[in-house]
């Protein structure tokens, strides 16, 4: 039971953020579609995705990435 979960800084996000892998042989999981939003009329800024794993162990892998929203 792996868990995935995506977060942003600021704006905000739209879609599938947060997923858990079942633990068994079949296929399921390949993908997560997300969308990140800057809202109307907002200046423009940096916003900071984490993407995190957390397997069932406890292990934690994330991935960070900073976004220019417009």
């Amino acid at each position: 039971d792996t868990a995935v979960e995506i977060v942003i800084s600021t704006g905000s996000l739209q879609g599938t953020t947060s997923f858990t892998v079942g633990n068994n042989n079949q296929e399921g999981f390949s993908n997560m579609n997300f969308f990140v939003i800057q809202e109307s009329g907002n200046n423009p800024q940096t916003a900071i995705l984490t993407i995190t794993i957390t397997s069932p162990n406890g292990l934690i892998t994330s991935l960070t990435k900073s976004i220019d929203l417009l």
